[in-house]
């Protein structure tokens, strides 16, 4: 997906240092359409007056905050509210994980790191198209005609496809990987005894499982190297961002997709995240979408390690039937022939 040099990105800093600065190295990647902003209480109205395609809010500043902005602008409740980026000169934990649970989308620390800036802003630039795109597909999906459902359907489709492949081409070692997952996905599903329609709208939902990938920046993604513990917030976070980028969609493929983006990672023992619920209160197709995606990163190369084989995958994913995965889901799993796991 190319990048929107056109979208507008509102700036809000009561240093104007600060703002220049950002002005400055957006304008010189091609960025025109910045508002700039150094007082926070004018936030609300520019945003009514012409919504941002990004929102690059400040953490520290007078009159109101960037956590009492982030609450404006979530009180809103606009199913098409931008990205926000929090920017502050204070690196702590509780800091990050405040923001992003208050609807932040990442986290950017002064003194700006042009690459880095500009590599988030991409980013989410992208994933904000693509969101708009998604919503406004389903507002046109309910006012046609049934003789056009099936075209329309189609065009949903290559839209999902293209918000996996985003995330994908941000890990070259993930190329089609997002599309492999859902065909596992579906294979299970049959095997436990789905409905081709419900079997179908697994496939297309489970495309979406990992999008809140793109909220995790590319030096932690494609690290060799051990993470330190607040990468490894970044990283688990990815569960709640995608499901909160899925939501304000009612259609059932989209529910199920925010559904199995938040719980895919949870553990049938409760160990996992981000809530650690266990057994059935994980939604069937988050556990189907769990046991496809750990095969599939099994197998597959990744920068800290060596692919396993497929029998050895099949062998991990057997040692964790009761404890990480439904065992129902595992027995399914392993029922699929060879040649059915060869075709994903």
């Amino acid at each position: 997906m190319g990048v929107n040099r056109q979208a507008r990105i509102l700036i809000v800093d009561d240093q104007a240092y600060n703002l220049t600065v950002l002005q400055k190295m957006l304008a010189m990647k091609g960025y025109k359409d910045l508002e700039l902003l150094s007082d926070s209480r004018q936030v609300i109205a520019s945003y009514q007056a012409k919504r941002p395609n990004l929102i690059l809010l400040d953490l520290n500043m007078p009159h109101l905050d960037g956590f009492q902005v982030l609450a404006q602008l979530q009180a809103l409740k606009d199913p098409l509210l931008p990205p926000v980026v929090m920017i502050t000169a204070q690196n702590s934990e509780d800091n990050q994980v405040r923001a992003l649970s208050s609807g932040a989308r990442d986290f950017i620390t002064k003194p700006f790191k042009m690459d880095e800036l500009i590599a988030r802003v991409q980013n989410l630039l992208e994933v904000d198209a693509s969101h708009q795109l998604l919503i406004q597909q389903n507002v046109v999906l309910e006012a046609t005609v049934a003789e056009r459902a099936q075209e329309l359907l189609g065009t949903r489709r290559h839209l999902v496809s293209l918000m996996g492949q985003v995330v994908c081409q941000r890990e070259p070692y993930k190329k089609g990987r997002s599309e492999r997952v859902a065909c596992l996905a579906k294979l299970i599903a049959a095997q436990l005894g789905w409905q081709m329609p419900e079997c179908d709208r697994l496939y297309l939902a489970a495309q979406l499982y990992d999008v809140g990938m793109a909220s995790v920046p590319e030096h932690i993604l494609l690290s060799a190297e051990p993470l330190a513990e607040d990468a490894r917030a970044q990283i688990r976070n990815h569960a709640v961002v995608g499901a909160d980028w899925l939501a304000g969609d009612n259609s059932q493929m989209m529910q199920m997709a925010q559904e199995i983006s938040l719980r895919h990672h949870e553990h049938w023992d409760g160990s996992g995240y981000p809530g650690g619920v266990r057994g059935d209160e994980i939604p069937q197709a988050a556990r189907i979408v769990a046991v496809a995606d750990v095969f599939e990163a099994l197998i597959s190369e990744r920068p800290h390690r060596a692919a396993l084989s497929k029998q050895e995958a099949l062998d991990w994913i057997k040692a964790g039937s009761g404890s990480l995965f439904d065992p129902d889901v595992v027995t399914a799993f392993l029922a699929i022939k060879a040649d059915g796991l060869a075709a994903c």
